[in-house]
């Protein structure tokens, strides 16, 4: 694993504290794989993926709650409850997205947890509401996953991260003229209106948004940026795409050594850092969660490293996206543990619904998931991290801008994206 990693701290600690809704540890009450147990049968839960194709990352969120779910599993459940985990790939494909939930509903789950997809949202959008189930989704990708009353972001998304990084850039780094570099994906078309408008209104942006496919030379785009001057790069780029990225624009002169240059939190690893090497080294990027550099680590984050050593050993899963799904994870153990009846979509949702106060000690801010209108996302902070000698360094924790401001009206994304 990632060299982030404390050494193994699985244990009856770490069994306690993710078995949640069960007798308190070292408790004379009733045992932790008996207590606050409805039947005992197992819950089905879901997670839709793109986990295939050249657009393909996101399935180390899964990972993370699969580590929950395990851990979980081996300690008597959650309430009682063995959590039977099912992923579909839906290799970023809307058609595929949409059987793949099909699939998933006929098989019983009573919840979407831990996924991670680039077109899932606006592909089950309608049928989640139809069938009043959640979707706890770890990695949202589009506009629509902010905007549906059943899909619950676990971090704050594209949109607000990428406005993060802009409001970072303008207060802290004094940036000037700001130039946007997106992957020419739904993911990076849905967010560029509203990142460009945002831009336009501060006075920053350098030009036109440049797109970048997963395999396309970006060196015509880095001459086309260079030409325009900017004094930072904000970008919304996959770490795969984005490893040949930086690389690139050292070689013209315009990498995070030369241009300030922030990214999303996906890049928040050191298997990202060793890819890229020195080229890497000043790059920023805005996180959800309280980085692995935190001292003291929160317990959540601890039970979270050594659940995932107990239970996924890929040596090349992205920590910050497994964060996210057991942390997705988490918050679906929570809405369990509450229920005293029949655990169904329908009653899931409503516990989920009922938690206002969701705080693990990785996230900034208290979560909130009772219901808005319109919805929003729980997480409203982040924290930047920078490549420091090869290194991810907490620099600094950094509220999210309340976005849209009041005079700002974001377009509305395209049905087809």
């Amino acid at each position: 694993m990632s060299s982030l990693r404390p050494p193994r701290l699985l244990g009856a600690a770490l069994a306690c504290a993710v078995a949640l809704g069960l007798a308190a540890c070292g408790s004379d009450d009733d045992s932790p794989s008996t207590a606050g147990a409805s039947g005992g049968e197992t819950v089905k839960v879901g997670a839709i993926v793109s986990a295939s194709g050249p657009r393909a990352y996101g399935a180390e969120a899964s990972q993370g709650a699969r580590a929950f779910f395990e851990a979980a599993n081996a300690d008597g459940g959650i309430a009682g409850h063995q959590i039977e985990y099912i992923v579909e790939d839906d290799g970023a494909d809307p058609a595929r997205a949409a059987a793949a939930a099909r699939k998933l509903l006929q098989e019983d789950v009573v919840a979407i947890v831990g996924g991670a997809s680039l077109v899932e949202c606006q592909a089950n959008d309608r049928l989640y509401q139809q069938r009043d189930i959640t979707d706890l989704i770890a990695l949202p990708s589009n506009p629509v996953c902010f905007q549906s009353p059943n899909i619950v972001p676990i971090i704050s998304g594209p949109i607000q991260t990428t406005v993060s990084n802009i409001n970072y850039a303008i207060d802290e780094l004094g940036a000037k003229k700001i130039q946007f570099v997106a992957v020419d994906a739904p993911t990076g078309h849905s967010v560029d209106p509203i990142i460009q408008g945002y831009l336009d209104k501060k006075g920053v942006s350098a030009g036109p948004t440049e797109f970048l496919a997963p395999d396309q030379d970006p060196t015509p785009a880095l001459v086309r940026i260079k030409r325009r001057n900017p004094d930072a790069l904000v970008q919304v780029i996959p770490p795969q795409q984005a490893i040949g990225l930086l690389r690139a624009s050292a070689e013209q002169g315009i990498g995070p050594a030369d241009v300030p240059t922030l990214a999303g939190g996906v890049v928040y690893d050191d298997q990202f850092v060793d890819a890229v090497g020195k080229d890497a080294d000043g790059l920023y990027a805005s996180i959800d969660y309280r980085p692995l550099q935190a001292k003291p680590q929160p317990e959540s984050m601890r039970n979270w490293l050594a659940a995932m050593d107990e239970h996924i050993p890929a040596e090349d899963t992205n920590l910050f996206l497994s964060q996210a799904g057991w942390i997705s994870a988490e918050i679906f153990a929570e809405a369990l543990s509450s229920i005293d009846g029949e655990v169904t979509a329908a009653s899931v949702t409503e516990a989920i619904r009922a938690i206002t106060d969701f705080d693990n000690g990785m996230n900034g801010n208290v979560f909130d998931l009772s219901p808005k209108d319109p919805p929003q996302a729980p997480n409203r902070s982040q924290f930047i991290v920078q490549v420091v000698d090869g290194e991810w360094t907490h620099i600094a924790d950094y509220d999210v801008p309340e976005f849209p401001p009041a005079d700002f009206e974001p377009p509305a994304p395209s049905g087809d994206e």
